[in-house]
């Protein structure tokens, strides 16, 4: 239903970094307005991309689905 939506922010984590989902919430709450809060925070391996770099938005709407 369009209007209705959840915000899910994927992260990829720089190599080396660590961080859980929860740690990246509470981040993101203390820094940003609470209607701009991820309702959802998923930390990923790599985002998915095509040849020329681009983020699958479509690829990452599906892994919301899943999640």
């Amino acid at each position: 239903m369009p209007g209705n939506e959840e915000v899910v922010a994927f992260v990829e984590l720089r190599a080396g970094a660590a961080a859980t989902p929860a740690e990246l919430h509470a981040f993101a709450a203390a820094r940003l307005a609470p209607y701009k809060v991820p309702a959802e925070v998923v930390v990923v391996p790599a985002l998915p991309a095509s040849a020329t770099g681009k983020v699958l938005k479509a690829t990452l709407r599906e892994l919301a689905r899943v999640t």
